[in-house]
């Protein structure tokens, strides 16, 4: 079947599915939140700043064949087909991370008090692994019907999230042989440790310097951004 940008796949038809899943969050966000909390907002603004954050990567993945299937706190989980862009994807979601930093960064010049729970602007990590994910369906009051998804490859790219701090592009090892980064300039391997009576986990980065700063400004100001 031939796909064409922005044309979205069914993820729900089948009980399974393989695919990448990628997972990107904020870093250091529970200490993004107690900050905007203690600050003069009370953290009346927090939500909708996590809001404009996650809103890029959702298009990202939207517009390269992707569908998000899930948004947890301050995170996104994405599953991406084989064969689609989803190198693309990581490059949207760094162009647009950086523009949106730069812009914030720009305005705390004169105003550092607006958004200064996140000086500097926004960090967030991309995690993508690749396997087969198992899809049920769960329903709530609230949500009504939604899909669940459940695997190895979307454990793992969480897990490699605790390796490397700021901006980052994260690989496990069955997403860096797919033919869609195997190209790419990968760092690696490289490993974290797993949890307690686990393996370590190897993981490769993808260097998107030219897109985004890896070394965000965060760290700079002395943030220790994970």
């Amino acid at each position: 079947m031939t796909r064409h940008r922005g044309m979205p796949f069914s993820i729900t038809k089948n009980r399974t599915l393989e695919a990448f899943a990628i997972i990107v969050d904020i870093n250091d966000f529970s200490q993004t939140v107690t900050a905007a909390e203690a600050g003069p907002t009370m953290g009346a603004d927090i939500a909708d700043f996590t809001r404009d954050a996650l809103e890029h990567v959702v298009r990202a993945i939207e517009a390269n064949e992707g569908e998000v299937a899930a948004i947890m706190g301050d995170a996104v989980l994405g599953i991406i087909p084989e064969g689609a862009p989803i190198r693309t994807a990581c490059d949207e979601i760094a162009v647009a991370v950086n523009r949106e930093s730069d812009h914030i960064s720009e305005h705390q010049v004169n105003s550092p008090g607006d958004w200064a729970y996140s000086p500097g602007g926004v960090s967030l990590k991309i995690c993508i692994e690749f396997g087969q994910m198992h899809v049920t369906s769960i329903n709530t009051r609230n949500l009504g019907g939604q899909s669940l998804f459940v695997g190895s490859a979307i454990n793992y790219a969480s897990r490699i999230g605790a390796a490397g701090v700021g901006n980052r592009c994260l690989l496990g090892p069955a997403a860096a042989e797919r033919l869609e980064f195997t190209s790419m300039p990968l760092r690696g391997p490289r490993h974290v440790p797993g949890k307690r009576g686990e393996p370590v986990l190897e993981y490769y980065e993808l260097s998107l310097k030219k897109l985004w700063q890896e070394q965000t400004r965060k760290q700079v100001l002395g943030w220790n951004v994970v």
